[in-house]
């Protein structure tokens, strides 16, 4: 299955206050349909595999910390997490 992911503009942040040393956020972001979008890929596969130019370590990628807490609470909650497992997903980015 491949994906087109288009990006987004904020069109505007507004700063509430602070809770818990997060800031409180109000915002607006539009999807923008164009030429430019990064494209997503994900198969099945016989282990777990993340590919892309990230520029950060794979444990420190949303996508990876999606897909273990997704696991985490599967198996937390006695359903089968081996799906996760042996998912290939492979990103290739275009937007900036």
């Amino acid at each position: 299955m491949t994906f087109k992911i288009f990006p987004k503009v904020n069109i505007f942040l507004k700063i509430l206050g602070l809770k818990q040393m997060y800031h409180l956020i109000s915002s607006r972001f539009v999807l923008v349909k164009t030429d430019i979008y990064d494209s997503v890929r994900i198969k099945q596969a016989t282990s777990f595999g993340l590919r892309g130019e990230f520029g950060c370590e794979i444990e420190e990628n949303l996508i990876y910390k999606a897909i273990m807490n997704l696991k985490k609470h599967l198996e937390k909650n006695n359903q089968d997490a081996r799906m996760l497992t042996t998912l290939n997903i492979e990103v290739e980015k275009h937007i900036p």
